[in-house]
């Protein structure tokens, strides 16, 4: 069966749309999620000290400060090796899921640490508890806030293109359509039975319709 354009987002393929940002789309996400969990690291991490200090008058801050960057640099490797950056796809449930592991083995690390290099008593354990539990509630709200000022910037979502049955192909578009947040900004919906016809091998002739060149410029 011939393939089929069932919906198509004309402001994508706009003009506007060959603009260089398409090409750093993903870099320009990871780098919202960065900015929001570092924001989130900070304000945990502030928080924390805030309290703990009406309960304790001897907290050195320029201890924290001198080790902030080093903190920082332990959530996000940790956030990356679970597939945070940019996050694209991934569902509210398993992003918090997500975030909650990451977090906790983030401060079991940063505890390791404080008795790795014996300065448990510089290190509050008190402040990293705190810390650990703002981040556990600041990190998912923070990175909804910073998705939709991409949203609202048009900064984010990464192209993707629908391939199925009328019915399947229609209902994943429109699923994808209500909920941007995911990160897949659906911009093709097209009826097709198989792939082949549309991205003929390297050596086959390109289908006179000419799908496969408007594909191209899609990421997913």
């Amino acid at each position: 069966m011939k393939p089929v354009i069932l919906q198509q987002d004309e402001s994508y393929f706009q003009a506007s749309a060959l603009l260089p940002v398409w090409r750093f789309r993903r870099r320009l996400m990871a780098g919202l999620m960065l900015l929001s969990d570092m924001l989130s690291v900070l304000l945990g991490l502030g928080a924390a000290l805030l309290l703990w200090t009406q309960v304790r008058s001897d907290i050195s801050y320029s201890f924290y400060q001198s080790i902030l960057l080093p903190v920082i640099a332990i959530f996000f490797g940790v956030y990356a090796m679970l597939g945070l950056y940019p996050g694209i796809g991934v569902g509210p449930v398993e992003e918090l899921r997500r975030l909650s592991t990451g977090t906790t083995l983030a401060a079991l690390a940063l505890m390791g640490l404080s008795f790795y290099f014996r300065n448990i008593t510089v290190w509050s354990r008190a402040v990293l508890g705190l810390t650990w539990v703002f981040i556990l509630f600041s990190a998912p709200l923070s990175r909804k806030v910073f998705r939709r000022l991409g949203l609202r910037f048009g900064l984010w979502g990464v192209p993707v293109a629908v391939f199925g049955e009328t019915d399947a192909a229609l209902s994943i578009y429109q699923s994808l359509r209500r909920n941007p947040l995911t990160g897949l900004w659906p911009v093709l919906c097209v009826r097709a039975d198989s792939l082949t016809g549309i991205f003929p091998k390297p050596s086959a002739a390109a289908p006179a319709w000419g799908l496969d060149t408007l594909c191209r410029g899609i990421d997913i």
